[in-house]
């Protein structure tokens, strides 16, 4: 395995159910059979692989206009096709060279102290994904998807060592096809995050810049970012630079050949990568990039922001934002550039018309990152988010009463968990230890309503909505603090008669809830006539 490129190493699944290796090209179909998904041996792999596949195709078949994106939407290329225009850009994905660039990697770095394989890996402190010390040998592919995986996430390292363009730990979003639609293909679920060259024009970059140093940093010599000034800002790169940012200056070691297991992938391999050299000093990216996968905060005065994974993990309080901008003119937060187009390919494109009335039949948003502390990994995330049918008129009240759900929520949410601690301790106050599994918990059970909710109210009955989720969060939130408290208290005794006067007092849960102006304000909007 020497080049990512042409060579095979992509596992995917047909629609027969069959696990072949691939060349990169081969994402269509093998064998007269359509290819529907990828695999990887990590989950922050696998969302790095579609990413590698979209760059790609950004930068060797992006379409010219909306009619030819409409074309390969509904008839997708064949491999000829796509070998032919990956072919040009082969020599830009050999992984291990002496003359020439090497994949992400800075070709002139000479041979230094080596650092282990496993320290490529974000999570490689923490152990998230992989035991510490248990990953010593990696198969070159793995080794590269690595790299690339660091790249474009690369997380605060101390001194010199660059952040990715998009900073530390940034959420992407992709659109997926509707799972039971015939369009929910790997071809589909890339081409639906595919800009054309009209849309790729409007992104933060330099399109004048066409040489490919611009657009692949490793092509030629890395720009070192040691001295004041030597800072990486949109104007110096082309837009597609986005899509291959390198913050990192790393070089594989050569590679072992002989008969070895990858201890990513457990996989058999002839080849295995154990170290890099890794100097400090990449890309230091500056100014207010736009990555089209990824969404942002605009505030005026300030650069632009990208959104970070938090703790607590993905879920509907997170839909505002991500599935559709919010805001105003001095502080708003926009949704990904990808995001945005579905929105408006819709309107041309009959075909991209999902109406569905279940919530596994609309297209989701698929959304993953990293929670990062600095430099530490503290967990991956990542879930699917329904793509409501909506017109883009519609969008705008759509945002207002979603804003309405979720404060409502959070306030239930705050109030469930300040009566729990009322409930358990004697001094609420003084409780030390970590609560958020109470209030985790109240996000996943009342995920599906908020998202019933959502489609009732897109039905056009605002006032039947709002008294379903004003009705859904109360019964939730009462069901989960009798099971964290009274369920657990004993029938009789001190227990039970705190748990009771936590809920029922004065001051307590229902008490709480019925003073919530956002609760108030769902009251006061499911009574309006």
């Amino acid at each position: 395995m020497n080049n990512l490129l042409t060579d095979p190493w992509l596992r995917i699944t047909t629609q027969s159910g069959k696990k072949p290796t691939v060349a990169l090209h081969q994402l269509t179909q093998i064998d007269g059979e359509t290819v529907v998904d990828l695999h990887a041996p990590r989950a922050d792999f696998k969302g790095a692989i579609y990413q590698l596949l979209l760059a790609l195709l950004q930068c060797r078949f992006a379409p010219e206009n909306r009619e030819q994106w409409e074309r390969y939407w509904l008839e997708p290329p064949d491999i000829g096709i796509l070998f032919e225009a990956f072919s040009s850009v082969a020599p830009l994905f050999e992984l291990f060279s002496d003359q020439g660039p090497v994949f992400m990697q800075d070709s002139e770095l000479e041979p230094g102290d080596d650092v282990g394989i496993s320290n490529l890996l974000i999570d490689a402190s923490e152990g998230h994904f992989n035991k510490p010390g248990k990953v010593q040998a990696v198969a070159p592919q793995w080794a590269a998807v690595a790299l690339f995986t660091m790249q474009i996430n690369a997380p605060a390292g101390g001194r010199g060592h660059r952040v990715s363009l998009r900073g530390g730990g940034p959420l992407t979003t992709l659109v997926i096809p509707p799972t039971d639609s015939d369009k929910d293909t790997l071809w589909h679920r890339l081409w639906l995050n595919v800009l054309t060259l009209e849309e790729l024009n409007q992104c933060t970059g330099n399109v004048d810049l066409d040489e490919s140093t611009a657009i692949y940093p490793w092509a030629g010599s890395v720009r070192v970012s040691e001295k004041k000034g030597s800072e990486t800002y949109p104007e110096l790169a082309h837009p597609l630079h986005m899509y291959w940012s390198m913050p990192r200056r790393i070089r594989f070691a050569e590679p072992e050949s002989g008969t070895f297991v990858c201890d990513l992938s457990g996989e058999s391999c002839e080849q295995v990568v154990r170290a890099y050299t890794a100097k400090t000093y990449g890309h230091d990216y500056a100014g207010n990039w736009q990555h089209p996968l990824t969404p942002h905060v605009i505030e005026t005065g300030k650069d632009t922001l990208t959104v970070k994974g938090q703790p607590g993990g993905l879920g509907y309080r997170h839909w505002l934002g991500t599935v559709l901008s919010t805001g105003d003119d001095k502080k708003k937060r926009v949704v990904a550039r990808v995001v945005a187009n579905y929105y408006h390919r819709r309107q041309w494109i009959s075909d991209l018309d999902f109406t569905a009335e279940v919530m596994s039949s609309y297209p989701q948003l698929w959304v993953f990152g990293y929670d990062m502390d600095n430099m530490k990994a503290r967990c991956w995330y990542e879930t699917m988010l329904p793509l409501l049918s909506t017109d883009t008129e519609q969008q705008d009240a759509l945002v207002h009463e979603a804003s309405l759900y979720i404060n409502a929520a959070d306030d239930t949410r705050r109030a469930l968990v300040s009566c729990v601690k009322q409930a358990w301790f004697s001094r609420p106050r003084d409780a030390k230890g970590d609560m958020s599994a109470i209030g985790n918990n109240f996000w996943e059970l009342t995920e599906a309503s908020f998202y019933a909710t959502l489609q009732h109210l897109i039905s056009g009955d605002r006032e039947g909505a709002a008294r379903d989720w004003h009705d859904a969060l109360k019964r939730e939130c009462i069901a989960l603090f009798d099971r964290y408290t009274i369920h657990d208290a004993s029938a009789s005794g001190s227990g039970y008669r705190e748990a009771i006067k936590a809920r029922d007092g004065k001051g307590g849960l229902v008490h709480s809830l019925n003073r919530s102006k956002a609760m108030k304000a769902l009251k006061a909007t499911g009574e309006s006539v």
